[in-house]
């Protein structure tokens, strides 16, 4: 996601799309961003810290009515690193992937499940991939004694 915003030119269906990808990219990126302006015509994102030139121009196309990057530049001249709202745009990603899952359930056996219980699914699972706590613990001891 860092790379799909890379130079002027590149097009998107509408600003909603844009705004999808630019979201994906700064955080990705780790930059944290403000816009400077932002309706459906015309979208400025800039860097939040004042002194910083990483910026991009946006603007619907007139001819075909496609969101176009117009100006961007993408080198960061500022220090500040980490976007704040990460930890909650990384929660919607996985309630995201979590209602696929449930359409894909659906789809397939016609049952719907609580997002509670998707969610006590995933980590049920992960659980059995990664193990628990408990069995990282014996694992580490396991591998000391290796050592």
């Amino acid at each position: 996601w860092s790379q799909c915003i890379h130079g002027g030119g590149k097009t998107f269906k509408d600003v909603i799309e844009f705004r999808i990808y630019v979201k994906y990219n700064v955080i990705a990126s780790k930059i944290s961003f403000l816009y400077k302006k932002n309706d459906s015509a015309k979208l400025i994102v800039v860097c939040s810290a004042s002194n910083c030139r990483w910026r991009i121009y946006s603007s619907k196309h007139k001819s075909d009515y496609l969101f176009g990057i117009r100006q961007c530049n993408l080198e960061l001249s500022c220090r500040s690193r980490g976007h704040p709202r990460a930890d909650i745009f990384g929660l919607n990603i996985v309630k995201d992937k979590l209602h696929a899952i449930n359409k894909d359930i659906h789809r397939e056996y016609c049952i719907e499940l609580e997002y509670y219980k998707l969610w006590m699914g995933k980590r049920s699972a992960l659980h059995e991939i990664n193990g628990n706590d408990k069995n990282v613990r014996g694992r580490l001891q396991w591998y000391c004694s290796v050592l």
